[in-house]
């Protein structure tokens, strides 16, 4: 097989949702019914089978084990809410939600939803979802990125309340970083055995899963009101960014995940389509505080402040970018909430660099080590420039590459990390600052403690509690500028990442969480 053949080689501007009550939902089934080409366009093959070429693929199925792109797990799995390309929240397994006060939500459910053996998806598998993720002994990152919530009971059947220790702005985005799961199913077979065998409320239901190699999906063509066209889906691994695109080149697979930017244009003038991410800005994350309390020089704002200068990022956007991202200065980019137009960038200064390196009490540098795991062609030329750009200033980088298992180890179980790491974040899917602040905060508990600066976490918390909205975007500017002072990151450029799919792919509905909505997709002749 072609996976068999292959050469072996972070990633992850909507209104506020102030109101007392949201509006209901549309009158279109969430998902609706995938719908056949136009006509005029090419009809529907017979065989309705795609191959995506991933670099990585998660190590379990269990949906309270993960934070990022892959929440709903290839759509075996359901979340009450999704969030479309502005961040907006969208009805999947709620109908609607209204804040009935400042601290308290209600969601109504579908009534037809049900999971995979049957069974009907209700408030009592709300409530246990929560309640599930919440346990101390599940090790989730999920609560992290929950700290606002307080309880989660049902009202009837189909109504859901939540209530939160203080009023939270984005409570309802919040919403898509869980997937709900059947009482009766984990009850029944544990804990241990969701990892590898999921039971969901999605249009797809698992057929092979072998973590280093591939993942195999099927339609679930009982679902009540998804229905996919696609019977099947093959995920494969091929951790090759070139060899993932002479796939795509030479018809092996459909879709490449993660293509370099460079490919990407050249894949467009062949005639292939494009998939672009939302923009991230990549960039190295400094562990300043210690997750092992060895907090070493990077815990001195003014040696991140020189490594920030030490950077020329024109010349890195222009060579290993090719010229297709922008140069970053700043955590927050223009264009968000929670950008702040008073923060001066970073610019390049190797004078300026050496000299705060000096007062930082380092004038012959040190040695550092930066950890990295390859999700595209730029990843190893990007964390070669840097380690040639930081020698300029008598820093000198051990780059330590790691696979993802481990990466997301470190992160999400907060295991020890180095004290440098290559990262790529941006503001979506919630398209707010709070998504790349959240990385800085103090008492984060989904990523661990990475800095510790109490104005930051008071502006921070404070932010996130304030549900008015010109009042919440001060406090993130403000937050911002600290962060700038005490800088989190190495900044780089922002980019889009890329992926590319043939002409016979239809149905990309491109949303904000990353992964295509699976039962949109078809395959033409």
């Amino acid at each position: 097989m072609f996976r068999r053949s292959l050469a072996p080689s972070l990633s992850s501007l909507a209104a506020l949702l102030l109101a007392a009550c949201l509006p209901a939902a549309p009158s279109a089934t969430p998902g609706g019914v995938a719908p056949a080409p136009d006509p005029g366009k090419p009809p529907l093959a017979e065989n309705q089978r795609l191959v995506f070429a991933t670099p990585s693929l998660s190590t379990d199925l269990d949906p309270h084990l993960t934070i990022g792109a892959t929440i709903r797990k290839w759509d075996m799995y359901e979340t009450l809410v999704l969030l479309d390309e502005k961040g907006t929240a969208k009805p999947l397994l709620a109908t609607r939600w209204e804040l009935v006060s400042p601290t308290s939500w209600r969601f109504t459910l579908r009534q037809d939803a049900k999971f995979h053996d049957g069974t009907p998806f209700t408030s009592d598998d709300v409530v246990f979802s929560f309640n599930r993720l919440r346990k101390p002994e599940l090790k989730s990152p999920v609560p992290g990125t929950l700290t606002s919530l307080d309880q989660v009971t049902a009202v009837d059947r189909f109504t859901v309340q939540m209530t939160t220790k203080y009023p939270d702005p984005l409570f309802v985005k919040r919403m898509w970083y869980v997937g709900m799961v059947s009482k009766a199913y984990v009850e029944r077979v544990g804990d241990a055995v969701m990892v590898t065998t999921p039971m969901g409320t999605g249009p797809f239901r698992l057929k092979e899963f072998k973590p280093d190699d591939k993942l195999i999906i099927t339609a679930w063509n009982e679902h009540p009101y998804r229905k996919p066209i696609l019977q099947e889906i093959e995920f494969q691994v091929v951790p090759d960014a070139n060899a993932r695109t002479q796939g795509l080149r030479l018809g092996a697979v459909d879709y490449a995940s993660l293509v370099s930017i460079e490919t990407a244009a050249s894949l467009k003038r062949e005639g292939f389509n494009l998939d672009p991410a939302s923009d991230q800005i990549a960039g190295v994350l400094f562990d300043a505080w210690g997750t092992d309390g060895n907090y070493g020089p990077t815990s001195n704002k003014l040696v991140r402040q020189a490594m920030n200068y030490a950077v020329d990022r024109e010349t890195f956007a222009r060579t290993i970018y090719h010229g297709l991202a922008k140069p970053v200065g700043v955590h927050i980019p223009e264009g968000v909430i929670g950008y702040n137009p008073a923060v001066r960038p970073f610019t390049y200064d190797l004078a300026k660099a050496k000299q705060l390196l000096a007062q930082a009490g380092y004038p012959n540098g040190f040695e550092v080590e930066m950890e990295f795991w390859v999700t595209g062609a730029e990843t190893q030329p990007t964390a070669l420039y840097i380690q040639s750009q930081l020698k300029e200033i008598g820093v000198n980088v051990k780059l330590t590459p790691i696979d993802f298992p481990t990466f997301r180890d470190k992160i999400y179980k907060q295991k020890p990390i180095a004290p440098m790491y290559l990262g790529a974040s941006g503001t979506a899917p919630m398209m707010d600052a709070d998504y790349i602040l959240v990385w800085a905060w103090g008492n984060n508990r989904a990523y661990g403690k990475r800095m510790n600066n109490a104005e930051f976490d008071r502006l921070y918390e404070a932010a996130s509690a304030e549900m008015d909205a010109a009042k919440r975007e001060k406090l993130l500017q403000e937050a911002a500028a600290v962060l700038q002072d005490d800088p989190s990151r190495l900044l780089l450029v922002s980019f889009a990442p890329q992926s590319a799919y043939a002409k016979h792919v239809g149905g990309i509905e491109r949303l904000g969480e990353g992964l295509p909505l699976l039962d949109k997709l078809y395959r033409t002749k």
